[in-house]
């Protein structure tokens, strides 16, 4: 016979009571953003880490920021990263910053990261990390 109706519906339905039912549509599939880490490899933070997240990320060393530095010659918002979702990348944007930022040792205004890819504001430097990439771990 037919399939069994949960209490409510059936107590409402006659016999040959007509129903329409809808099938809920599948959500778009989310790609899926691959995980990226900072580590911080010289400076006073050194062997900080921090998990990138898909959206625009501030580094600098006011407290607010989410890449936050203590090293006194970062400015207080010094740069941004911010997700591509189309190129699936992260773009670091330098904010005017009085020391500059540099990507593998050159001075720039924006650039696209690559893993491997090393960042120094002020006197810190941070690699840009595949943590799924051989030989690399997270966390102590």
């Amino acid at each position: 016979m037919g399939r069994q109706l949960s209490g409510e519906t059936r107590e409402h339905l006659q016999a040959g009571d007509t129903r329409k039912f809808y099938r809920k549509k599948k959500k778009e599939a989310r790609t899926q953003v691959p995980l990226r880490i900072l580590v911080v490899v010289e400076g006073p933070d050194k062997d900080r880490e921090f998990i990138l997240l898909p959206c625009q990320m501030r580094i600098g060393r006011h407290p607010d920021n989410h890449i936050y530095l203590s090293d006194s010659l970062v400015s207080r918002r010094h740069a941004v990263l911010d997700y591509d979702r189309k190129l699936r990348k992260y773009l670091l944007v330098d904010l005017q910053s009085t020391n500059g930022t540099y990507l593998n040792d050159r001075r720039i205004e924006k650039g696209f990261l690559s893993p491997g890819d090393r960042i120094r504001v002020g006197g810190s430097v941070l690699e840009f990390i595949n943590p799924c990439a051989k030989g690399h771990e997270i966390g102590p």
